[in-house]
């Protein structure tokens, strides 16, 4: 059996997962997700993911997820009462 464990906070994820009775492997990664657009290209202008950032689609729309916040611009992460129904 697979168990996975998991702490969403406002500036980290950690995961925890491996099979039962194992010791777990363990991840943190940033908390920021922001729409792919907004996510710095590298030099060669190939990739908009960074080496820890996930892409996923929220709504239909390309994001990526995991990406530290100094590969983000013009774009900044909510802070109000409603914040986990947001994007």
């Amino acid at each position: 059996m697979q168990v996975v464990g998991l702490d969403i906070g406002y500036s980290n994820l950690k995961l925890a997962f491996g099979r039962a009775g194992t010791k777990p492997e363990l991840r943190v990664l940033p908390a920021m997700a922001a729409p792919v657009e907004h996510v710095a290209v590298q030099l060669d202008g190939t990739s908009r993911v960074s080496p820890t950032g996930i892409p996923v689609q929220v709504d239909g729309q390309k994001w990526i997820a995991g990406v530290r916040p100094t590969r983000v611009s013009g774009w900044s992460r909510a802070l109000h009462a409603s914040y986990a129904d947001s994007d």
